[in-house]
């Protein structure tokens, strides 16, 4: 209350309804006021305790904010919380950055309003169905299958140097299959001519 008989009450946007008791000042005003009895809005652009805070430029149709909140009086263009102070992240784009830029964009970059690529487009590869390109899914199958045919040939040859060793060692010694097989000769020949001098 203020004035000569303290029958006047203090102006609404007072922090906690105080005012100076002879002219109804305020000693502060609520956020989104200004002046000495708190009765005129932020101008445009400010919000907040004595309209000290700027909006954000990224209010849509370049639109103010709310004097008291800040947020934004329709939504924000390309930022990602409603007081509209940062940009989308990288890669992203458009109202409250709910939209990916485009995988064709270099570096993932496009503007953060349009989604158009800024520093242009790559060359890109068409997709496999999960997402890894086709490229990719190729070269593992090639290397996978290059693995399997390197195994498959040093088994192989392997085996051959087995069986080569196995008949270098049989044909070595010549002699002892001459005289396993003559001994065999022999021993039938004693059989018989045994048998002959008997009857």
């Amino acid at each position: 209350m203020y004035g000569q008989y303290c029958d006047k009450r203090c102006p609404d946007n007072c922090v906690g309804g105080t005012c100076t008791a002879d002219q109804g000042d305020c000693y502060s005003c609520t956020d989104g006021w200004v002046g000495p009895k708190c009765q005129t809005q932020c101008p445009f652009g400010k919000y907040g305790p004595d309209c000290r805070e700027n909006c954000s430029g990224h209010c849509r149709g370049n639109m103010t904010c709310d004097p008291f909140s800040g947020f934004c009086r329709e939504d924000c263009e390309a930022v990602e919380r409603k007081h509209c102070a940062s940009l989308c992240m990288p890669g992203w784009y458009g109202k409250d950055c709910s939209r990916r830029c485009s995988k064709s964009c270099l570096n993932a970059s496009c503007d953060v309003t349009h989604g158009t690529c800024l520093f242009g487009h790559t060359l890109s590869l068409p997709h496999h169905d999960d997402g890894i390109p086709i490229a990719v899914v190729v070269g593992v199958t090639l290397g996978t299958l290059l693995v399997i045919i390197i195994v498959i040939g040093t088994v192989v040859i392997a085996r051959r140097r087995c069986r080569q060793e196995a008949g270098d060692q049989q044909s070595s010694n010549p002699k002892d299959v001459i005289n396993t097989r003559g001994d065999v000769h022999v021993h039938v020949y004693e059989k018989l001519s045994f048998g002959n001098n008997h009857i």
